[in-house]
C-alpha cells in the first residue's frame, strides 16, 4: 500500500518540479524560486525512500536499517524549511532582513531537531514499520520531529492566511497559496496521526504503526496539493481562459432564469444594443447590468425593515453574506408583489447589498445574483418572511 500511494505522488511532485525548472529563465533564479525547487524535489525523494522497496534496498547497501526513514525525514525537514523560506521571500516584499533572521532561526532549529533524531535511531535497531522494541530515546527523538513539523506548519498557516486575504495579491497567486494552505492543513493532520500512532504503538508494543497507510496517504494528498499550488502560477494562459469560457457559460445559464423574471416584470430595462451578444462574457454583463437596473426600480418597494425580520429569523448567528442575500430575496420577492398590484413606493432609497454592489469582479457578481434567485425559490424562510414584510408595508401605509 505505500508504494501504491508514495510513488504516484512523488511523481507528480518532480514533474511539478520539472515543469518549474523550465518555466524560469537560465540564470533568472530568485531566492524564492531555488527553495522551491528544493522544497519540491526533496517532497518527492522524501515519498520515495519512505517506502518499504527503497528501505529493504538501502539497508542491503549501508547495512543500517535507520538510513531509509532517517535520510526520508532529514528531506522532509528540508522541504517545510524550504517552503517556509519561500513564502517568507514572497510576501516580506523588497526587506529581506527579516526573512534571513528567520531563515537562520530554522536553520538551527532543523540542525538540532535532525542531530536528535539521528541519535533517536542510532541507538535503536528498529525496522521499518516495525516499532514493537522502541525505546524511551528513540520516541523522544521522534517526538522532537514531529513536534518540530507542527510547530513549523501551524505558524506556516498563520503567516499564509493572512497574506491570502491581502487586496493587493494577484488572483493567480492567491489561488497557488489557497492550495499550499490546504496542503499545511492536510500536513497537520498527517503530524497528529504519526504522534498518535507513536504513542500506541510505545504504550501497547504493537508489531507495527496502526495508522501506518492513513500516515502515507496524508503524506501524499499534501505532497500533491504542494505541488498544484507551485504549478498554478505557470499554468498557460489558454486553459486558464478556457476555464473562465466555462465559468462564465455555468453562470450565464443559471443566472437566465432570474433575468427572465425580472424583465418579464421590468421589460424596460432591456438593452436594445445587439452587438456581441453571442459572445457570452459580453451576455453575462448584459444580464447583470439588466438585472441590476431592475433592482434599483423595483427595491424602493419593499420596506426598509426587512434585514432586521431577516436577522431575528436566525435563531444561530450566521454569516453576514448569508443573512444579506436571504434579505435582497425576500425585499425582491415583496417589491414584484407591490410592484404588480401598483402600490406606492416607499420613500427610500433601498438597493442591493452593498458588498454585492461594491464587486469589481462580474463573476463574483454574477455568482451572488444567482445566490439570491436560489433563495427566492428555495429558501423556506422566504416566505413566511415575504409575509411578514407584506404586513410591514401594510402598517407602514396605514
Amino acid at each position: 500500500m505505500p508504494e501504491e500511494i508514495s510513488f504516484p505522488a512523488a511523481a507528480v511532485v518532480a514533474a511539478a518540479g520539472v515543469v518549474r525548472w523550465h518555466a524560469i529563465r537560465p540564470g533568472a533564479f530568485t531566492h524564492a524560486q531555488r527553495h522551491m525547487l528544493i522544497a519540491l524535489f526533496a517532497i518527492a525523494a522524501a515519498l520515495v525512500l519512505s517506502t518499504p522497496t527503497a528501505h529493504t534496498a538501502i539497508q542491503s547497501f549501508t547495512g543500517l536499517p535507520y538510513a531509509a526513514r532517517l535520510a526520508a525525514n532529514g528531506l522532509t525537514l528540508v522541504a517545510v524549511f524550504s517552503v517556509i523560506v519561500m513564502v517568507a521571500c514572497v510576501t516580506a516584499g523588497p526587506d529581506r532582513t527579516a526573512t534571513l533572521r528567520r531563515k537562520r532561526r530554522l536553520a538551527i532549529a532543523l540542525s538540532i531537531t535532525f542531530a536528535l533524531m539521528t541519535l533517536g535511531y542510532a541507538s535503536s535497531d528498529t525496522a521499518f514499520d516495525s516499532l514493537a522494541d522502541l525505546d524511551t530515546q528513540y520516541v523522544v527523538a521522534q517526538l522532537a520531529y514531529w513536534g518540530f513539523l507542527g510547530a513549523c506548519v501551524v505558524r506556516f498557516i498563520r503567516s499564509l492566511s493572512r497574506y491570502v486575504t491581502r487586496h493587493d495579491v494577484r488572483p493567480r497567486m492567491r489561488a497557488a497559496m489557497f492550495f499550499i494552505v490546504a496542503a499545511a492543513v492536510v500536513g497537520i493532520v498527517w503530524v497528529v496521526f504519526n504522534v498518535g500512532g507513536l504513542v500506541i504503538s510505545y504504550l501497547t508494543r504493537q508489531p507495527e504503526n496502526p495508522f501506518g497507510t492513513v500516515s502515507h496517504g496524508l503524506a501524499g494528498a499534501a505532497a500533491v496539493l504542494v505541488a498544484v499550488g507551485m504549478t498554478v502560477p505557470v499554468v498557460p494562459v489558454g486553459y486558464l481562459r478556457v476555464v473562465r469560457r466555462y465559468r462564465v457559460a455555468r453562470l450565464l445559464r443559471n443566472l437566465t432564469p432570474m433575468w427572465r423574471d425580472l424583465t418579464t416584470v421590468v421589460p424596460t430595462v432591456q438593452l436594445r444594443q445587439a452587438a456581441l451578444d453571442d459572445e457570452p462574457s459580453v451576455l453575462l454583463y448584459r444580464r447583470v447590468i439588466e438585472i441590476r437596473d431592475a433592482e434599483l426600480l423595483l427595491l424602493p418597494y419593499a420596506p426598509a425593515g426587512i434585514p432586521d425580520l431577516v436577522a431575528s429569523s436566525y435563531r444561530r448567528r450566521r454569516r453576514p453574506d448569508h443573512a444579506a442575500v436571504r434579505s435582497e430575496a425576500v425585499a425582491l420577492c415583496v417589491a414584484i408583489d407591490r410592484y404588480r398590484v401598483k402600490a406606492p413606493p416607499f420613500h427610500h432609497s433601498a438597493t442591493a447589498d452593498d458588498e454585492a454592489a461594491d464587486a469589481a469582479d462580474l463573476l463574483w457578481e454574477a455568482r451572488w445574483l444567482v445566490r439570491v434567485h436560489r433563495a427566492m425559490r428555495t429558501d423556506k424562510a422566504v416566505p413566511r418572511l415575504r409575509q411578514q414584510a407584506i404586513a410591514l408595508s401594510e402598517r407602514l401605509e396605514s
